[in-house]
């Protein structure tokens, strides 16, 4: 029920209230949508339109014929069940970088495993056997 203007009238001259009614509600903030048993009732209006909601859910995953009306509906039915995608990654900003190489000599070959280095971000200086040194 979104989108719903208030069915309430003004006292002084008798013009429809031009106020959206509260979520789930008839009336606006100010003429009784405040009221706890109108913030109940409206709670009950809107939680009476969760099964009948899911069901249409299930017909359009089940028998759309777009495929983006179907993916639509299960990425809906996901996000409301706790799976949805982060909208926002978080990062440290920092870069590791691994080095793996060779030595070749005459003799047979070695391979080093050299350990990690993990370099902070937003550095202006270089980076000399694991020491930093600014420019």
């Amino acid at each position: 029920m979104t989108g719903v203007k208030c069915r309430a009238h003004s006292a002084r001259t008798g013009e429809p209230c031009k106020n959206w009614a509260i979520r789930g509600g008839k009336v606006c903030h100010f003429h009784g949508g405040a009221a706890e048993h109108v913030k109940f009732n409206a709670r009950l209006r809107l939680d009476e339109m969760v099964v009948p909601a899911l069901g249409e859910l299930r017909k359009l995953i089940a028998r759309a014929d777009s495929d983006s009306v179907r993916l639509s509906a299960i990425k809906d039915v996901l996000d409301r069940t706790g799976y949805k995608l982060p909208e926002r990654l978080e990062t440290d900003n920092a870069v590791t970088i691994k080095v793996e190489y060779e030595i070749i000599e005459t003799q047979p070959k070695q391979v080093i495993d050299v350990e990690p280095i993990t370099l902070p971000a937003h550095t202006n200086g270089s980076y000399t056997n694991g020491t930093s040194t600014k420019d």
